[in-house]
């Protein structure tokens, strides 16, 4: 599929998120904000599970499961902040300083534990 497999991968991503973050928002208007981020990940959950059995995926390790348990934590208090201020606020000032937020923090952690890229 090549370079234009990536790209259509990329703009699917795109297409995923940007319906994601505005539905998410659309039910916060309707109700709370982490019920909506708590269905949401139930949901994902499951689906999940489904795919790993189907597939036949190894069980992973006690570190695996507990830094993923930290990781979902981290990104369901994200989505309901998120979700929160688009709900309540204008989406025009919440959304972009979401999406800075979420690639200055991961660049900052690299740039902190590994240095700058050589």
């Amino acid at each position: 599929m090549g370079e234009l497999g990536a790209v259509f991968y990329g703009l699917l991503a795109s297409l995923m998120w940007g319906t994601g973050d505005f539905s998410g928002s659309v039910a916060a208007k309707r109700m709370n904000a982490i019920g909506v981020v708590a269905l949401s990940h139930i949901v994902g959950l499951v689906l999940l599970l489904i795919v790993a059995v189907v597939s036949g995926e190894a069980v992973p390790g006690v570190s695996d499961w507990l830094w993923g348990a930290a990781s979902g934590l981290a990104g369901a208090v994200g989505l309901a902040a998120l979700y929160q201020a688009l709900a309540v606020g204008k989406a025009g000032i919440a959304a972009p300083i979401a999406a800075v937020v979420a690639a200055a923090l991961p660049v900052g952690w690299s740039l902190f534990f590994s240095g700058i890229p050589g």
